[in-house]
């Protein structure tokens, strides 16, 4: 695979997979929290919508802190369909609910996870990743994924997808790169070429 397909990978595996699978994560460990949080009472499913979203802040023991203000805007829509990777895994990470424990599995997961964003994808200024450094990455980010539920299958639909022709990759590019706003800047202004 070239270097641009490297990163290809990486962009679906994250914000595809990554994201519908730590959305699902999150879902799944609300009511485990919520009963934390109030023993023997019976918690309400996540249903993505306000009232989700102010009851979690009602019931945590300390605020979470929101880098920027779209964040707190997209978190308190309730919504994890909104919610883009950096929301998603700071929410899991750093709540006092706990969804994850400090030094879990889990934990170090997103950790790295967040790290191969923000330093292969987040901030790449030519879409490209080395094959050597891909192939660690990738690696890592199934690893960790692999924590959360996702599967070789899951794995596999990627590595499939970068190989199709151009004009069926790059709407998929776009359309899992909606909500991170550098990453999609940079597939808008035409800086990904064709394959």
């Amino acid at each position: 695979m070239d270097m641009q397909g490297n990163y290809f990978s990486l962009t679906l595996l994250l914000f595809r997979v990554g994201n519908q699978k730590l959305r699902e994560y999150f879902k799944t460990q609300w009511p485990i929290v919520y009963q934390r949080v109030r023993p023997g009472t019976v918690p309400p499913p996540w249903q993505d919508t306000p009232h989700d979203a102010a009851e979690m802040k009602k019931i945590q023991p300390s605020k979470l802190k929101f880098k920027f203000k779209d964040e707190e805007t997209k978190f308190n829509s309730g919504n994890t369909n909104d919610w883009d990777f950096s929301l998603l895994t700071s929410v899991l990470r750093y709540s006092s609910l706990q969804f994850v424990l400090p030094s879990s599995p889990e934990s170090k997961a997103l950790d790295d996870l967040k790290k191969i964003r923000n330093e292969l994808i987040g901030h790449a200024t030519d879409a490209t990743i080395p094959n050597a450094l891909f192939h660690t990455a990738w690696t890592d980010a199934c690893n960790a994924l692999a924590l959360f539920n996702a599967s070789a299958t899951d794995f596999k639909c990627v590595q499939d997808d970068v190989n199709k022709p151009w004009n069926v990759l790059y709407p998929m590019l776009k359309q899992c790169v909606e909500q991170e706003k550098e990453i999609k800047d940079s597939v808008d202004t035409g800086e990904l070429t064709p394959c």
